[in-house]
């Protein structure tokens, strides 16, 4: 298995993690449960994060093998390389946070509800870093979801694609 490989298969992990974490925490604070789906909720927000280590840095060698296939703009592998790294650091910060929440929990077992409240408007802010990095990653390859895509465009665009290969000169 290539990185490019890994960073497919792991990608999904932590942005499909950190929005089930986040969701479960909204549940366990807003729906009055035990402390427990508090730290399901916590502990969901941690693996996420430890998902996101062989996502993050399998990155640049994916980058390396999609660079040189014909059709892929650098400027999306770029955009995708931004958001992504911003997502990383922010789910890597959070991620160490639920885990000291844990751990506090474990030793103080008293809440602090303002603490709560705002690691939760951060999970949802690395929520939204998940979004915009996921979007930007499937830019690459998709045209259809990129801004601007129109059908008929992308149509013209492929069938010069295919003509510029069957004029290569290569008997292949």
């Amino acid at each position: 298995m290539d990185s490019t490989h890994l960073h497919l298969i792991s990608n999904h992990f932590p942005l499909v993690g950190m929005a089930i974490g986040t969701l479960t925490l909204i549940y366990a604070m807003f729906a009055k449960t035990t402390p427990a789906i508090k730290n399901v909720a916590l502990m969901i927000i941690v693996l996420s994060a430890l998902t996101a280590i062989p996502a993050y840095f399998s990155g640049e060698g994916a980058e390396d093998t999609v660079e040189n296939i014909a059709g892929i703009n650098e400027r999306y592998i770029e955009k995708h390389e931004d958001s992504g790294k911003l997502f990383a650091i922010s789910i890597f910060v959070i991620g160490a946070f639920a885990l000291l929440l844990l751990i506090y929990d474990r030793l103080k077992r008293k809440e602090n509800k303002f603490l709560g409240y705002v690691f939760l408007l951060g999970c949802i802010i690395v929520c939204a870093f998940a979004i915009n990095a996921g979007n930007t990653g499937g830019e690459i390859r998709h045209n259809e979801i990129r801004s601007g895509y129109s059908p008929s465009a992308s149509a013209d665009s492929n069938a010069e694609n295919n003509a510029t290969k069957a004029d290569d000169g290569d008997d292949d």
